[in-house]
């Protein structure tokens, strides 16, 4: 028996789709993201044709809207000690 899913997000485009679709499944949310085949056809990423919607299973919902909420707070901003600065300079200290 298929799980019922659930649309929790829409996103301008398939690839900010797909973003979000891994950034979900990175927090262990099985997360699908689609787009109307005449908008990928296209390459459009505006309008309802250009438009994804992530869905989710019924019983992983809560937890998705949840995480959804947290990103819109910046729970999962990076710290600014990692900035992309500090990281280059790690790299190039190694290397040497």
């Amino acid at each position: 028996m298929e799980k019922k899913l659930v649309e929790i997000y829409a996103a301008e485009g398939i690839l900010s789709g797909e973003i979000m679709q891994m950034f979900l499944q990175s927090m262990g949310i099985d997360a699908t993201a689609v787009q109307e085949s005449a908008g990928v056809t296209l390459g459009l990423t505006v309008s309802e044709l250009g438009e994804a919607k992530v869905y989710v299973p019924e019983d992983q919902v809560e937890q998705a809207k949840e995480i959804l909420e947290g990103l819109k707070r910046g729970d999962y901003e990076l710290p600014e000690d990692l900035s992309a600065e500090s990281d280059e300079g790690e790299l190039d200290s190694t290397d040497s």
